[in-house]
């Protein structure tokens, strides 16, 4: 999906200024190929996980989850920054004992407590992956990939082959 966005903003850019059209396009070409290549790190490693179902705190990870083969058995919130009720932290908690899931992840961006309450309920291991929805000021230009790959480690570590 990456790669795809690099395309769409290199063909948006290139109608702003086609004297340069050639450039912007060989540059979404690189960047493209590199994301791409690590679209498919993801699925093959996939592809080995002992588990293949998670729990997230929201939504942001589902064209991930759906690449790798993961399912995501449960969701701690709906909408990001949510607040649960004791309700639902209970209800989530009933699917995770079900469902047995190898880990919830949570993000960098937003609280984790109901996340910790429910990993301590079940004994399911909580870690955070980062969807890089902000990050520093000023990242380099490889900050993307090497948040991904980190990520992918997470995964891979957790999850188990």
């Amino acid at each position: 999906m990456a790669a795809l966005l690099a395309w769409n903003i290199a063909k948006d850019i290139e109608k702003a200024d086609p004297t340069h059209a050639n450039q912007y396009s060989d540059n979404a070409e690189a960047y493209a190929g590199k994301l791409n290549a690590l679209a498919r790190q993801f699925r093959e490693a996939g592809k080995t996980l002992k588990n293949r179902r998670i729990v997230t705190q929201h939504g942001v990870f589902d064209y991930l989850a759906r690449d790798m083969g993961l399912s995501v058995v449960a969701v701690i919130s709906a909408h990001a920054g949510h607040e649960l009720s004791a309700n639902d932290i209970l209800h989530v908690v009933s699917v995770v004992r079900k469902e047995k899931p190898g880990a919830i992840f949570t993000e960098p961006q937003y609280p984790d407590k109901a996340a910790k309450t429910i990993a301590s309920e079940t004994g399911i291991l909580l870690s955070t992956l980062d969807p890089v929805a902000s990050g520093p000021d000023n990242p380099p230009l490889d900050y993307y990939e090497k948040t991904m790959k980190k990520n992918l480690e997470t995964l891979v570590g957790i999850l188990g082959k």
